[in-house]
C-alpha cells in the first residue's frame, strides 16, 4: 500500500498538472475561436490573439474588451518564462501601467504563476516583477521618455499606445528602440484602442503585423447585455466605430478642425499667469435634447497676440438652474473675469437664471449670434492654425474634441460644446488687448 504522503504528493501533482492545462494560452488550431474543444477544456486564445511567428512590431488595434491586455500580458510572459529576459512594460502613466498592465484582470500578475514570482516591487516610481528564473518585467510611464535611458531590454509591451500624450509619445517610442540595441531579436507588442493622432499613424505605418478586431469577438468573456447596450447606443456612431469596432477614424471633409491640428498645439500644463479667464455657455432650451455647452477658456502671453488655453469642458444635460449653478461654480473655481452666455434662444431668461444664483460682482455678458456657426468659428480655427490655441494634456476634452473634428455645416446635431468654446475664445480675442483687467494668478492642480 502506498504511504499516505505518497498519495498526497501524487494528488498535488495531478492538481498542479490540471492547473497547468487550464492556464494554457496558445492553441495550434489556426481557426480556433478560443472556446473549449478537443484537448482544450477551457477558454483560451483565439486565433487572432496568438503571437505571429516573425515580426519586430506587432500592433493590436481593436475595440474595447477584445482582450488586448490579456494578449499583451500572455505574449511577454511567454518571452520571459522560457529563459532570463529584461522586458519593458510602458503605459500612459505610472498608475495605468501598474493598475492595468501589472495588476489588472488581464495583466501580468493574473497570467504568471505565483510560484514563478520571486519579487513584486510596487512603489510610486517603480513597478516591476522579478521571476525565479531572473526575468524582470519593468514598468514605465510614457509621460517620462527620459526614464528609459540607461536600460537595455530584450523586448517591450506598449499598452494603450493611442492614448499616450502626443507631446511625449514619439520621444518615448524612439527612446525605447535605443534600449533594444543589444537584443538579438528585438520585439515590441503594441496594444491599443485606436485614436486619431499622428503617433499612432506613424507606428501603424511601420508595424510588421497589424491585428484588427471588434469587441464582439470576445463575447464569450463579456456581458452580452452590456455589449448589446453599447451597440444600441454607439453602434452607428463615430465613437462606436472607434471604441467597439477598433477603426482608426479618418479626418472628416468639411470639419473645421483635425486631430493633428489639436495635437500639434497640445501643451503639458497651463501657464502660471493667465490675464483673462471666462466661462462660456451655450444654453440648451430643453433638458432632454441638446446639451448645454459650458467651456472654460483663458488667455496668456502677449495681449496683442494672445494664446488661448482650454481649461475645462463641463458641458452636459442640465436644467436651467443646474447649468447656471455649474457656470457660477466654475467662475469661482477659476476666478474668472466673466460668464459669457448666448441668448439667441433663451433671451433675457438666460441672464435672469444666472442672476438668481450668481453672487453680486459676477460679470455676466450676453452675446447674440448674428452669423452662422461656421463663420463664427473660422477665426478660432485660425488661432489654432497659428499655433495659439492649446488643449492641456491630461485634461479630459474628449467630447469637445469629437465635436471640433466631426461637426460640418451639413451636420444636424447642435455643436453645443464647440459653440461654447467659440463664444469664449471670441470674447477673449475681442476684449483681451483692449480692456484692462485685474491680473489673475492661476495654477491648475490636477
Amino acid at each position: 500500500m502506498p504511504e499516505a504522503t505518497d498519495l498526497l504528493r501524487q494528488a498535488q501533482e495531478l492538481l498542479a498538472r490540471q492547473r497547468d492545462l487550464e492556464n494554457r494560452w496558445r492553441c495550434d488550431r489556426a481557426d480556433c475561436d478560443g472556446m473549449p474543444h478537443e484537448g482544450w477544456t477551457h477558454k483560451h486564445a483565439r486565433g487572432s490573439q496568438r503571437e505571429p511567428d516573425d515580426y519586430e512590431v506587432w500592433l493590436i488595434k481593436t475595440g474595447r474588451g477584445w482582450g488586448k491586455t490579456r494578449t499583451g500580458a500572455e505574449t511577454v510572459k511567454g518571452w520571459g518564462t522560457g529563459r532570463r529576459r529584461h522586458i519593458a512594460v510602458i503605459g500612459k502613466t505610472d498608475r495605468e501601467t501598474r493598475n492595468i498592465a501589472f495588476e489588472g484582470p488581464g495583466g501580468l500578475l493574473s497570467v504568471i504563476k505565483p510560484e514563478q514570482v520571486k519579487q513584486y516591487a510596487r512603489t510610486a516610481g517603480d513597478t516591476s516583477i522579478t521571476l525565479t528564473n531572473g526575468t524582470t518585467f519593468r514598468g514605465f510611464s510614457a509621460e517620462r521618455p527620459e526614464s528609459l535611458r540607461g536600460y537595455a531590454f530584450d523586448g517591450a509591451w506598449c499598452d494603450e499606445f493611442g492614448s499616450w500624450s502626443p507631446i511625449t509619445a514619439m520621444d518615448c517610442w524612439d527612446n525605447l528602440w535605443f534600449t533594444l540595441r543589444e537584443a538579438a531579436h528585438p520585439k515590441v507588442i503594441v496594444t491599443t484602442t485606436p485614436r486619431t493622432n499622428s503617433h499612432l499613424r506613424q507606428v501603424l505605418d511601420t508595424a510588421d503585423v497589424v491585428t484588427h478586431g471588434h469587441t464582439r469577438e470576445n463575447m464569450a468573456n463579456l456581458s452580452r447585455a452590456a455589449v448589446r447596450a453599447l451597440e444600441r447606443r454607439y453602434g452607428d456612431t463615430r465613437i462606436g466605430r472607434q471604441e467597439l469596432a477598433g477603426e482608426l477614424i479618418e479626418d472628416i471633409d468639411g470639419a473645421l478642425w483635425t486631430m493633428a491640428l489639436i495635437d500639434d498645439n497640445r501643451v503639458l500644463e497651463v501657464p502660471d499667469f493667465l490675464y483673462r479667464v471666462v466661462v462660456a455657455i451655450d444654453p440648451a432650451t430643453t433638458t432632454t435634447g441638446d446639451e448645454t455647452g459650458i467651456v472654460v477658456v483663458g488667455a496668456a502671453g502677449d495681449r496683442s497676440w494672445p494664446h488661448l488655453y482650454v481649461l475645462e469642458d463641463a458641458s452636459g444635460r442640465y436644467t436651467p438652474d443646474a447649468w447656471a449653478r455649474r457656470a457660477v461654480s466654475l467662475h469661482d473655481k477659476y476666478r474668472a473675469d466673466a460668464i459669457i452666455a448666448e441668448v439667441n434662444q433663451g433671451g433675457d431668461m438666460v441672464e435672469s437664471v444666472l442672476r438668481q444664483v450668481a453672487p453680486p460682482g459676477v460679470h455676466v455678458r450676453k452675446v447674440t449670434a448674428t452669423r452662422g456657426k461656421y463663420l463664427r468659428a473660422e477665426p478660432v480655427v485660425a488661432l489654432y492654425e497659428q499655433g495659439r490655441g492649446h488643449h492641456i494634456d491630461g485634461v479630459d476634452l474628449t467630447r469637445l474634441e469629437e465635436q471640433m473634428t466631426t461637426w460640418t455645416m451639413d451636420s444636424r446635431e447642435s455643436p453645443d460644446r464647440l459653440d461654447a468654446l467659440v463664444w469664449g475664445a471670441t470674447d477673449l480675442l475681442r476684449f483681451g488687448a483692449a480692456t484692462i483687467h485685474t491680473p489673475v494668478n492661476l495654477r491648475i492642480v490636477r
